[in-house]
This record gives structure tokens, sequence and C-alpha cells, in this order.
């Protein structure tokens, strides 16, 4: 071992263990604001600290990302950890804060990612892709509260689970979404005709606002039901100002009535979704789920993938 001041005028201590003469390792100076640690098989300052604000990097020399700024090629994984990962961030600030993917695999009987969210906190603030996997039996992610998305949520359905009303302690209860392929809004209830056979339907004060006005060419659509009698019920006056009128060819009826529309709103017209789409190149001949019936190619092994881009 000796200290020395090398070549580049860097300051510190050489390593070598069993080869005479061969330096391997050095701990020293790597600028007069950053120390740290150089190995001489090719990685480098592998690890240096910015003696001024104290940052930490490893892969860089100018730690500027955060106190402990990690830095890889592609394909290699910056940080690995087996065991507890402890995160918590001051108030204002996300715990975590991620530019790019995450991977979480769970094992059988662990969550693959638990979050805990503490008042005036965000509990996880990504920037990019985060791909969770679950194993069989478990959930992907299991939040208890609320998720919220600014964007679009994609997926193959949403199921909603509550507890069974007539069990509620041993059994749930699940109702599947309903779809659509246009952002399509509901509205429904029920209306008396009045002696002449008439009733006056008022919808929300936001309904034309929201999903349009005829005026404008917006078509919505209604179902009317008679209700305890055998009537004819038809749309007299469609809607405008937020109500239409119903008319019965008998008095009193009582009438079932459904509207639908389309969402008009500026976030609603600029993200259209598009029903039929193409696949990308990386998913051309694959499948997202395994139960998807097709006929796969007899000279060709058949290819499942269970996420975008993940072969199975």
């Amino acid at each position: 071992m000796r200290v020395r001041q090398g070549s580049d005028s860097s300051a510190g201590i050489w390593f070598r263990q069993a080869s005479a003469n061969t330096d391997r390792a050095f701990v020293g100076m790597e600028s007069d604001t950053a120390v740290g640690f150089w190995g001489n098989g090719g990685v480098g300052w592998g690890m240096v600290m910015n003696t001024v604000n104290g940052n930490v990097g490893i892969g860089t020399t100018n730690p500027q990302n955060g106190r402990l700024d990690v830095r890889v090629g592609q394909g290699h994984t910056a940080v690995a950890a087996v065991g507890k990962v402890d995160v918590e961030g001051y108030q204002g600030y996300p715990s975590i804060d991620v530019r790019g993917q995450i991977d979480v695999q769970a094992r059988g009987g662990y969550p693959g990612l638990t979050i805990e969210q503490k008042q005036a906190y965000n509990a996880a603030y990504i920037h990019g892709t985060l791909r969770v996997k679950g194993y069989e039996g478990y959930s992907a992610i299991y939040a208890e509260g609320n998720i919220r998305a600014i964007g679009t949520v994609t997926g193959k359905s949403q199921i909603v689970t509550i507890d069974h009303p007539e069990d509620p302690a041993n059994r749930f209860l699940s109702h599947t979404a309903v779809e659509s392929p246009e952002m399509t809004t509901f509205y429904d209830g029920t209306i008396v005709t009045d002696g002449q056979g008439e009733a006056t339907v008022e919808l929300p004060s936001y309904f034309e606002k929201l999903n349009g006005d005829r005026r404008q060419d917006r078509e919505f659509r209604y179902q009317l039901t008679p209700v305890g009698s055998l009537a004819v019920a038809v749309v007299v006056d469609e809607i405008e100002h937020n109500r239409f009128t119903v008319r019965t060819d008998k008095p009193n009826v009582k009438v079932s009535w459904q509207v639908t529309g389309i969402r008009q709103d500026a976030w609603a017209n600029a993200h259209r979704m598009a029903a039929e789409v193409d696949k990308p190149e990386r998913e051309r001949g694959l499948r997202r789920t395994a139960e998807a019936p097709a006929e796969p190619d007899p000279q060709e092994p058949e290819a499942v993938i269970t996420s975008p881009g993940t072969e199975r």
C-alpha cells in the first residue's frame, strides 16, 4: 500500500492484493470537490462523494439527482434489494420519485409492493412505467384506499367487489363495469305523465356542457318503457336546456326512461379512444392471455404474453 499523487494529480491510496506491482484499487480524491473509489479493472470511479453538498454518486462522478445518484447502462439493475426497503419522504415531497420503469415480482405469500401513505405525503410518484406481476392467487397491486389516475386506465376488465348484501361476513358480490367503444354517459329514472299524458324530465344542470347539445348536432339516445299499463310513450321534445318532454297516449302513466350521451368536454375530445388498433411490432403474433382462442402456426411454437412486451 502506498500514498501518492497520481499522474493526473489525484491524491489517495493505491491497493493491490496478490499480484506484485499491479495496482487494483484506489481510494482518494477524484477532484478537489469529490472523494471516491476507483477500480482499476475497468469500472473506473465506481463511487464518489461530493465534498461540498454530500451527494453520493454510483456510476457518475457528478451526482446531481439526489443525495444518492445511481446510474447504470441500459439493461442493468441500478438497485437490487433482497429484504425490506423503507423509504420515507419529507412533507410535501414524494417518498419515491421514479423517472423510468419499475418491475416488481411478488413472491408466494408476500406482496409485491406495499406503499403506506401518510397525511400530506405522496407515497409514490412515478414518471414512466410501473409494471407489476403477481403470482397466481395474489394481487399484483393491493391498495387500501383510493387510487387516482389523471389519464387513462387500461386493462382487460374492470371489476367492482363488495360484501355480499345477503351474507356480508362470508361472501363477496362482484360486478363488471359497463363497456363501450365510446365515452358514453348514462342517465335514467322514472316519471309519471300528467292528465294530458305529458311529463318533462329534468336532467343535471351540467348535462349539455358535458355531452353537447342538439344545436351542435349532438345525437342522444332515448329509451322509454311504460310501467304498469299498456301505453305508447314517445319523446316529443328532445333535450334542450337540460330537459326533454315525454308524451303517452294515456294519462297518468309511469314511464321508465334512459338517456345516453357521449362526453364532449375538452379532455375527452383531445383523447378519443380508438376501438380497433394494430398491435405494436413487439407484440405481433403474440396474445395477451393464454385463454384467448387462436389457431397456432403448426410450424412455429405457440407464444403467449401476459403483459405488453413480456413473453411467457
